[in-house]
């Protein structure tokens, strides 16, 4: 035991390093096949902030000549390294860049709205600031998510746009809004799921792009994850209970995301078209979801954002969930993430041109 002791510090170096590892390689393992790697890829920003302060310390022991276990260092240095090339980098500052002369540009917009409560409707405060929200950043093509019937049209009016609308006049589903002629769309929900994903054919001057607003399955965790905190007695049997509904929900939905995904995929290889995925994901950058469905894209806010480009910062983790991701023969000009009360999810915008 006293040897352990003594070398504790090296215990929890190798121990964090090694739940960091699991989590950068979650893009490569299907959650059906084990779901850990899953839920090790959420909590990677605080694996890698805790391997940051070890690699402090380690180099604090090196100043300050302590030369035993001095190779130990190594292990949150290569994390942090590893991390750093990820697209799940938890910091980031591009410069934006300009488009060509006589290029297209198309401003897109991706936002789960949430139905937007208090806006809808409504002549209050938080109303005319979402108009004024709209008229300021004056989106192209709005990709919706969490958006009823009536919310879509809400939206297509307010900014005399085109439209897709939801199959049914009552429930939630996604909904694309665009300055251009939609040319097709379709709508569909995921098989067992109250999620959906709608694609539309959207003609721009010469060219034709298939765009998907994507709504992933939902984790149906943050209410378990609220009656947690708020009541966290490891002694009470309940709160051991709500740990393992958390857990079960995580790796249920995890696996019903990857599904998802992959469906999604499929029908936009068939796509003649170019194709551009829009949406909330509800994983993080380091999951297999976003492992499929990036495949030869790029990620607007890995090419030109700035900052953590939190779009959901209703848990303590502060999550990255919402995604633009463009071909590769697309050029990114921007990315910003709209600080905006309307929904419980940040809105994401990015203009992009293509040759």
């Amino acid at each position: 035991m006293k040897k352990l002791l003594k070398h504790t510090d090296l215990i929890v170096t190798l121990l964090l390093a090694g739940m960091a590892v699991v989590a950068l390689t979650s893009p490569y393992v299907d959650p059906a096949k084990n779901w850990l790697y899953a839920f090790f890829a959420l909590v990677f920003p605080w694996l890698y902030g805790a391997n940051f302060l070890l690699f402090v310390y380690w180099l604090l022991r090196l100043l300050f000549k302590r030369k035993n276990r001095r190779l130990s260092i190594l292990f949150p240095l290569v994390i942090l390294v590893w991390g750093w090339l990820t697209p799940a980098r938890v910091y980031r500052y591009n410069f934006f860049a300009q488009a060509a002369p006589n290029q297209p540009i198309v401003r897109v917009m991706s936002y789960n709205t949430h139905g937007l409560p208090g806006v809808r409707g409504q002549k209050n405060k938080l109303a005319k600031d979402f108009q004024q929200f709209l008229a300021t950043n004056n989106p192209d093509i709005l990709l919706c998510q969490e958006t009823s019937r009536t919310v879509a049209k809400y939206l297509a009016d307010s900014l005399h746009y085109f439209h897709t609308v939801n199959s049914s006049k009552v429930s939630i589903g996604s909904a694309i809004i665009s300055r251009y002629s939609i040319v097709k769309y379709d709508m569909q929900r995921f098989y067992k799921s109250g999620n959906s994903y709608t694609w539309a054919d959207i003609k721009i001057k010469n060219d034709t792009i298939r765009f998907f607003s994507l709504h992933l399955q939902s984790n149906a965790i943050s209410l378990e994850t609220q009656k947690l905190s708020e009541d966290s007695d490891l002694k009470k049997p309940k709160t051991w209970s709500r740990i393992r509904r958390i857990f079960a929900l995580y790796r249920m939905t995890a696996k019903q995301r990857t599904a998802q995904a992959t469906e999604v995929k499929q029908l936009a290889q068939k796509s003649p078209y170019p194709v551009v995925f829009c949406g909330d994901f509800n994983d993080p950058a380091l999951s297999n979801t976003y492992h499929i469905l990036s495949e030869n894209k790029i990620d607007s806010f890995t090419e030109r954002g700035k900052g953590t480009g939190t779009t959901y910062p209703g848990m303590s983790l502060n999550l990255r969930i919402d995604y633009i991701l463009v071909p590769n023969s697309f050029k990114i000009l921007n990315h910003k993430v709209l600080h905006v009360p309307f929904s419980d999810h940040y809105p994401i915008m990015t203009d992009i041109t293509w040759f």
